[in-house]
């Protein structure tokens, strides 16, 4: 088994699948403003990702058997770097199966306080785990904590008003995916695809599989899936501004 098995076997088929579910659902958004979202997203999240997974593996985080991969970009498998891309899109099409045309926020203004308090929070949670990153069993957990508050804080300071509104679309949109991806990699591992330091884990698992793998696939699910609500949100508001715009310049005209 190889990396570039697990994606064309448990990746690569199950998103065509979710697509053509997707596509055969009446009211079901363009393909353009469905697909280049979840483009955007991937673009985003390669050039977010690349640096850190980049030192995970120099580190000795994650390690690679030799005959597992097709080669190397920098430290990091032509595979993994793939996964940059197919992990948003496995999550971001499940999400557009269970809500084709994506969700419509309900008016509401202010929202201030919660917005700057889950900004603070992700901020302050990534501040201290910077502190704790030199323990060698703390640098995947925390690293991790650290790199991806960022995203974190920036969704939430624009728009967690909103994805309040949608909690529940969200952890429908997140968790199935999370599962799915949790139990693959715990394959993956049992079969030797790819390995996870045990000096820089904290030893906490569930099953067979390191806690930190279980909040890496949380965490990036739910930028991602948070990041297309916000996304197809703004392409929304866009629309409606330019609409009104039109209406009101031709009741000028006339």
């Amino acid at each position: 088994m190889t990396y570039f098995d697990i994606h064309t076997l448990f990746m690569v088929i199950p998103i065509a699948a979710f697509l053509r579910h997707w596509r055969r659902q009446s009211g079901a958004m363009s393909v353009n403003r469905g697909i280049g979202g979840i483009m955007v997203l991937a673009f985003l999240a390669s050039l977010w990702t690349m640096p850190w997974d980049n030192m995970m593996v120099l580190w000795g985080v994650w390690t690679y058997p030799e005959d597992a991969v097709l080669g190397t970009v920098f430290y990091i498998p032509i595979e993994e770097q793939l996964f940059f891309i197919v992990q948003p899109l496995f999550t971001g099409v499940w999400f557009l199966m269970l809500y084709p045309n994506g969700l419509k926020r309900q008016e509401s203004e202010g929202g201030n306080l919660l917005r700057a308090g889950l900004t603070l929070m992700a901020l302050s949670a990534g501040g201290v785990s910077l502190y704790f990153i030199s323990e060698p069993s703390f640098l995947y957990l925390g690293s991790f904590c650290a790199w991806f508050s960022i995203p974190f804080a920036i969704q939430w300071a624009y728009g967690s008003h909103l994805l309040f509104q949608w909690r529940t679309e969200i952890l429908l949109g997140t968790l199935p995916p999370t599962l799915y991806l949790c139990i693959l990699d715990s394959f993956a591992i049992n079969h030797r695809v790819w390995s996870i330091s045990e000096l820089h884990t904290v030893g906490l698992s569930i099953g067979s599989l390191p806690i930190e793998e279980v909040t890496f696939f949380l965490f990036t699910n739910l930028l991602v899936i948070q990041g297309l609500c916000l996304f197809y949100d703004l392409i929304d508001r866009r629309s409606i501004s330019v609409k009104s715009a039109l209406k009101l310049k031709m009741g000028e005209v006339t």
